[in-house]
């Protein structure tokens, strides 16, 4: 009876929960690493079990805290046993140091709200690929310094990026074409471009989308239809996760619009195109003059069916 009462507790001890808060909306989660079958991953001492480190929103929003060292993070004390780190939907930033020297760090997931990564935020980790969203505005000052296997990172937008970000890291990294602030701060700068579905191409070559850029998974026969409904549908998901549309059917409206070059509208309101909607500039309202809606309106019947224009 005492051995199976110790069994016991051993088994509650070793899968306590781990988490709590960690800023503003913040909260973090530690979950044990296991594979296809369910049995425990194992980091290679062959004893640490692995772990995912999960950062989320409390409510539609978090704010992640600034931290003033790595060991200030709440999470430091299994810093050793995290290999990825998913970052969730709703959080807006990384704080600093927050994931400074996690070495056996070789994943992470970043979110379509999240607005900035603070200074050495991911720094001597051992990333292999990062995909940077469009929704990011400032990359801190060393947050991907040496970095040793970092391959691949795609910088969707143009943000500002900090002194060194990338320096000690052999990766390529692929910035819009334009975005001179990428210059200088490590790694070697590959430029593309973006085509009106989202494809992204470099060279003469077309990517579906930035997982596929850095995992090398070209379109076939350049850009085809099979592209083209992939990198639409990757922009209909990011609308989603933005909160930009109500449902994917909604968004999937939108985003065909816009890539056919046509007017369409939200609620009361029209747009031109889909930047336009991004930023809330609407096309404004006006009377027109009945030969004005001749020229611009399409014609049902002995009516005119109005729009915009």
């Amino acid at each position: 009876m005492k051995k199976f009462l110790i069994l016991i507790v051993l088994f509650v001890a070793n899968n306590a929960y781990a988490g709590g808060s960690c800023g503003s909306g913040c909260t973090w989660e530690l979950k044990p690493v296991t594979d296809k079958n369910g049995a425990p991953v194992y980091l290679e001492d062959g004893e640490t079990q692995a772990q995912k480190l999960i950062i989320s929103a409390k409510g539609e929003s978090g704010t992640m805290s600034e931290y003033g060292g790595a060991n200030n993070t709440p999470w430091w004390s299994s810093h050793e046993s995290i290999t990825s780190i998913e970052v969730q939907n709703g959080i807006k930033n990384i704080g600093r140091y927050a994931f400074w020297a996690y070495t056996n760090v070789t994943s992470i997931s970043l979110p379509d709200t999240l607005t900035s990564i603070g200074n050495y935020a991911f720094q001597s980790n051992n990333l292999s690929s990062v995909v940077i969203p469009d929704s990011v505005t400032s990359i801190g000052y060393q947050s991907f310094f040496r970095n040793p296997n970092l391959t691949s990172v795609v910088i969707e937008g143009t943000p500002s990026v900090g002194g060194i970000a990338f320096r000690d890291s052999p990766a390529k990294i692929y910035c819009l074409v334009g975005h001179t602030a990428c210059a200088g701060k490590g790694g070697t700068v590959v430029y593309y471009e973006k085509d009106k579905s989202g494809a992204l191409k470099v060279g003469d070559d077309y990517y579906a989308s930035s997982s596929d850029l850095v995992n090398d998974t070209k379109c076939t026969d350049g850009l085809n239809e099979a592209c083209v409904a992939k990198a639409l549908n990757v922009t209909v998901s990011k609308l989603l996760a933005k909160g930009k549309c109500t449902s994917q059917a909604e968004c999937q409206t939108i985003v065909t619009a816009d890539y056919n070059g046509e007017v369409f509208q939200v609620g009361l309101k029209s747009y031109a195109s889909l930047d336009d909607f991004l930023i809330g500039q609407a096309i404004p309202k006006r009377i027109y003059t009945i030969e004005e809606a001749e020229r611009v309106s399409k014609k049902t019947g002995n009516t005119f069916k109005l729009r915009y224009k």
